[in-house]
């Protein structure tokens, strides 16, 4: 599902929700030579509207383990540089998020989200806390929250699922069948995810 559209350096940007994380395309003015953005991980961006120079824009990107750092994307090599990020009392780097999948009782695959210190052993002795949303159209994007952190350092793992009835693939049957049969379908695929 395409969030903006924005022209900026002399190319158009088109930031996306796929699978309920951010994915950025720029394309020529004419809407050829589509070139994926490499992102700094898996999270939410946006921006690509404040020229810095005639080849270089800046944009936001947060995610679980990332608090929002201003980027700087470069369109002669392709690269992005942290511009500006805020001081933290921890390396957001010693994280990660992945995204997995669960099937939900009637086969539907569930996207999740999955943060934990880098190089965790899954072997589920790690507690984790579950959460998940998916009613209204609205999507559980990536977002930074510090107080999880402490949860993250201390062995914890948190998992997001993208419950059907969000608004990450746009208005589509399983949001409507989602809509039509009410809350019974969000919960079942909220018991996939801790399950799986």
């Amino acid at each position: 599902m395409i969030e903006s559209a924005r022209i900026s350096v002399g190319e158009l940007f088109v930031t996306r929700l796929v699978d309920a994380r951010a994915s950025v395309t720029r394309y020529a003015l004419d809407g050829s030579n589509g070139r994926e953005i490499a992102l700094p991980g898996v999270g939410t961006a946006f921006g690509f509207y404040n020229e810095l120079s005639s080849t270089e824009v800046t944009y936001g990107f947060s995610g679980f383990e990332t608090p929002t750092t201003i980027y700087v994307f470069d369109i002669a090599t392709g690269t992005s540089r942290p511009w500006r990020a805020p001081k933290v009392s921890f390396d957001p780097a010693d994280y990660e998020t992945t995204q997995e999948r669960a099937k939900s009782k009637d086969g539907t695959s569930i996207p999740m989200f999955i943060t934990r210190k880098r190089g965790l052993a899954r072997d589920g002795k790690s507690p984790t806390i579950i959460t998940g949303y998916g009613w209204g159209g609205v999507s559980s994007t990536p977002w930074f929250d510090s107080k999880l952190i402490a949860w993250l350092e201390c062995g914890g793992t948190i998992v997001t699922a993208n419950v059907r009835g969000g608004g990450e693939y746009g208005q589509t049957g399983i949001t409507r069948r989602a809509a039509r049969s009410g809350r019974r379908r969000s919960t079942t695929s909220s018991r996939a995810r801790s399950t799986s």
